[in-house]
């Protein structure tokens, strides 16, 4: 493992190898794979969004056993007036925990749906979801333009995470960046004619 952390790793009983839980610094998540003790060679084993905390094997080797950890969490908004006055506006959905709010009030947020994330808006008064892109390609961090037309993402689209646009309606998507490698947390310039990320 070039770069990333190491959780847990367990023999095969032939000394072949091992299997192991480690996250890597490309995916931020922790995913079982299977390394070969003479060439070094990964092969991955798990691929979702969710993350293993730990790996055994049974006897035979033939089994994998694993902690998959899955979180669900919850949008509620306050009132600044009366920070004790909230009011729940999701309920039930895989939130990561990026989201983004229009200027008329709507909640666009990273959803985790059948072990694929993308981005949906939230409709508060009902819970219903309507999704942003017609294909979801691993997009997330979303953020919205100051005047609520544009936005800004990061997307797995083309292998890579890169920095792309698109209307509020999801249409005239356009890649900004071809970098190759980890852009996060795209942000609008307060008159909206740049975009900030993390590289």
């Amino acid at each position: 493992l070039e770069s990333g952390k190491i959780y847990d790793y367990k023999w095969l009983a032939d000394g072949s190898g091992f299997v192991m839980s480690a996250e890597t610094d490309a995916t931020k998540q922790t995913q079982l794979w299977k390394v070969d003790y003479q060439t070094g060679k990964m092969e991955r084993l798990s691929n979702d969004l969710f993350n293993y905390s730990s790996v055994s094997l049974s006897d035979d080797g033939n089994s994998i056993l694993s902690i998959q950890e899955q979180r669900t969490s919850d949008l509620w908004q306050a009132d600044f007036a009366n920070p004790n006055k909230t009011e729940q506006i999701s309920k039930n959905i895989n939130l990561p925990g990026r989201f983004a709010i229009t200027p008329d009030g709507r909640v666009l947020a990273e959803i985790i749906d059948e072990s694929t994330l993308g981005l949906s808006f939230i409709e508060p008064t009902n819970n219903n979801l309507s999704q942003f892109l017609t294909q979801k390609k691993f997009d997330r961090f979303p953020a919205i333009s100051p005047d609520g037309k544009k936005v800004a993402f990061t997307s797995r689209s083309t292998g890579s995470d890169e920095i792309w646009t698109a209307d509020i309606n999801g249409g005239n998507l356009q890649k900004l960046t071809d970098v190759n490698t980890f852009t996060a947390n795209p942000t609008f310039s307060p008159d909206g004619t740049k975009i900030f990320f993390e590289e």
